[in-house]
């Protein structure tokens, strides 16, 4: 089993009993990216979970701060080794809410949405341990998501004199 150290090292898996692992590892696949690579988009369905093996992956929200303005790339968060991605491949309507591209040269262990809901609804534990870990992994993102969306509505604001001064 190839995966087994990204598996159980990985923040969303690493609460798995070996068996469990195993039955992770049965559905899913090692791929690897060159740099620079579009892993996918955001709005774009997704049917399959990351988990970075080796390198860096880059999760990138589009803002348009205003109405016919331009399109700013922020990137929210960095996706290192044994960190886990593509969350949406288990949550309805499984569409990708950031854009994610390759930093570095990467190894990933992609895993089939789909199977790994079934695997979770046979086994409650598993399931329970999973979606728990996930939770907490959304909670991170959308925190990022937020500081980096108020980051940027602050040059938004009009900017002028805070006092102004007359003279009488």
């Amino acid at each position: 089993m190839s995966e087994a150290p990204a598996l159980t090292e990985s923040v969303l898996l690493r609460g798995l009993e070996p068996e469990q692992l195993q039955k992770v590892a049965a559905v899913s696949r090692t791929v690897e990216y060159p740099p620079d690579s579009t892993l996918f988009k955001e709005g774009d369905p997704l049917e399959e979970l990351y988990i970075v093996e080796r390198g860096r992956v880059k999760l990138i929200m589009a803002a348009v701060l205003w109405e016919g303005g331009s399109t700013l790339l922020h990137v929210v968060h960095v996706i290192g080794p044994y960190g886990a991605f593509g969350w949406s491949a288990l949550v309805e309507p499984h569409r990708a809410t950031l854009s994610a591209y390759t930093g570095t040269g990467c190894r990933l262990v992609a895993i089939r949405g789909a199977e790994l809901l079934g695997l979770m609804e046979q086994d409650p534990v598993m399931g329970y341990r999973v979606m728990t870990a996930l939770a907490g992994l959304i909670a991170q993102r959308l925190e990022a998501t937020r500081r980096c969306l108020a980051a940027e509505r602050a040059t938004d604001i009009v900017r002028g004199p805070v006092l102004r001064y007359t003279r009488a």
